[in-house]
């Protein structure tokens, strides 16, 4: 099962006079959720699959259009009705505290920008903040600066290997080095230069140990106390649940090894206007609340951006014909134009593999419920708005389980799309990094289709925990003579 949404908040107030640099904040929001194969029901009430249908001939469930996004709503107090574009955005429903409290684990109690509830006051203020960090000038200049090449590089080096590639593992840690040099300070986690075998680097791998690390905190605390609410009396007289706790103090150490970074800094490097909203802002009461943060956009930027590539890579390399279509836009700088075939291509990959693939959870909280439709859900349902059913069950989308990047050129099938496709969530709780993940998505694949043919070595099976992710598939890059 995973979770959705978006937005964000802010902390605290004073330890910022004592550092010269000031301190400015932040948020991405951005995606692990519940947990792996949880079945039956979420919390003591009921869990509503809002809308849904089971349409058992084609095996999914056919999510119905009321529950798209935006929308009206009345008084929090009362109750209300939404039409299709309201159970996203309307404030009669909110991300479930019973199912957003374990990942406060992670954070040894500290709410994030992740975890803050809607209507807490610092949720606003930190989206706020953080917003110009995202803009499309911001974007642009991150993705073409000298920083964001520097990863290619790397990852130039190892594709010119020639040696057949694991895309989920090597486009995860070009995200996460993306992350680091591009948006957090000019970090260098230098995750693909020390998987190299000719690597000569000393120092720990602080990109790997996050990547290794990550999954074991998140499997005891977005999982296991999800599904056991009396675990948090008892898991640390577990062996697993001790080896979560080593797990959560080594990631928590990592965020806390960029802030330090920040701060001996002697003058700002390259791309790192997002740290610099975190770090300068006067609303955090303390650093722990600041490595808290920086801890979510590493959790919300890596894999998302990663295997959304991977799946993208491993599409455009069973259509030959394609990869050169594409390396012809590049040539003529026309690849991040819309509907370029770069575009659809990315689009297509993440309708047809959205990483965030259960989607979004809301409780609603008005007193008197909330109408959807012909639906009413009293205080307390819990709504999923599940993406890879609803994302292949839009009526007029042909063979919706068919990766076909020229069904975004065709408006009758783009029309129906555009109620019941949104891969970054809806709302004020949506991912503030939306355009930053975008554009990062089209430049990665730019880049390798660019530069190598690529065939498939072994086709990729779906995986998922928290993600759904391409796993035990292998790819050839070829390097194209030019």
């Amino acid at each position: 099962v995973r979770g959705g949404g978006g937005g964000s908040g802010v902390g605290g107030d004073d330890d910022v006079q004592k550092r010269e640099k000031g301190r400015n904040g932040g948020a991405a929001d951005a995606g692990k959720f519940l947990g792996d194969g949880a079945e039956g029901e979420l919390r003591g009430d009921a869990v509503v699959f809002a809308g849904a249908d089971a349409d058992v001939e084609r095996g999914r469930a056919c999510v119905s259009d009321e529950l798209a996004a935006g929308g009206v709503a009345e008084d929090v107090r009362g109750g209300g009705a939404v039409d299709r574009e309201g159970v996203m955005s309307t404030p009669l429903v909110d991300k479930p505290k019973a199912l957003y409290d374990g990942f406060t684990g992670l954070t040894k109690g500290v709410r994030t920008i992740f975890t803050k509830a809607s209507n807490d006051p610092m949720h606003a203020k930190v989206r706020k903040g953080i917003a110009p960090a995202f803009s499309a000038r911001r974007v642009q200049t991150s993705l073409a600066s000298k920083a964001f090449n520097s990863v290619l590089d790397d990852l130039y080096e190892i594709l010119d290997a020639g040696e057949p590639f694991d895309p989920a593992e090597l486009m995860t840690m070009t995200a996460i080095d993306v992350l680091g040099r591009v948006s957090l300070g000019g970090f260098d986690f230098s995750t693909l230069r020390k998987m190299k075998k000719n690597a000569r680097e000393e120092g720990e791998n602080l990109g790997q140990i996050f990547l290794d690390e990550l999954p074991i905190g998140l499997k005891e605390f977005a999982v296991k106390r999800l599904l056991d609410p009396t675990r948090k009396y008892y898991w640390l007289l577990t062996a697993s649940g001790r080896r979560a706790a080593e797990a959560r103090d080594k990631v928590l150490k990592v965020a806390r090894k960029v802030l330090e970074y920040y701060d001996a800094k002697e003058e700002e490097e390259d791309g790192c206007a997002l740290l610099d909203h975190v770090m300068r802002n006067k609303h955090y009461r303390n650093d722990e609340e600041r490595v808290a943060d920086v801890f979510t956009f590493l959790v919300a930027g890596h894999d998302t951006t990663g295997y959304s590539a991977a799946f993208a890579l491993f599409e455009i390399a069973k259509r030959p014909e394609d990869q050169k279509a594409m390396r012809e836009e590049i040539r003529a700088g026309t690849h991040l134009a819309p509907e370029s075939l770069l575009d659809r291509t990315c689009k297509e990959a993440l309708r047809l593999w959205p990483v965030a693939a259960m989607g979004s959870f809301r409780e609603v909280n008005a007193q008197n419920g909330l109408d959807v439709g012909q639906f009413h859900f009293p205080k307390g349902s819990t709504l999923i708005v599940p993406m890879l059913p609803l994302f292949r069950t839009a009526q007029g989308v042909l063979a919706p389980d068919v990766f076909d990047p020229d069904r975004w050129l065709d408006p009758a099938q783009v029309e129906p799309l555009k109620g019941s496709f949104f891969p970054f969530s809806l709302g004020t709780r949506n991912c503030v990094g939306m355009a930053l993940a975008q554009s990062e998505l089209r430049h990665l694949v730019a880049a390798v289709v660019s530069r190598y043919d690529l065939s498939i070595v072994k086709d990729f099976v779906p995986g998922y925990f928290l993600t759904l992710k391409p796993t035990n598939g292998l790819l050839k890059a070829t390097k194209v003579l030019v």
